[in-house]
């Protein structure tokens, strides 16, 4: 997961986003789709970049250690 997902969901307003659950999303390998628009619209005020191919990855656990 790009470190920027991780860092603009403690930015989101919803009580479900808490630290294990961003935990749990790079576990699975991607993001649930009810944050996806919101933390697009944070970045896009950021201007950072952040496109929606980038809330699908490689789940932690079959990434090379």
């Amino acid at each position: 997961m790009k470190e920027i997902i991780a860092t603009l969901a403690t930015e989101l307003d919803d009580k479900r986003v808490t630290r294990d659950a961003i935990r749990k999303w790079d576990e699975r390998g991607a993001v649930p789709h009810r944050h996806r628009l919101p933390l697009m619209e944070i970045a896009k005020r950021k201007r950072l970049p952040l496109s929606p191919k980038d809330f699908e990855f490689i789940p932690k656990s079959e990434r090379a250690a």
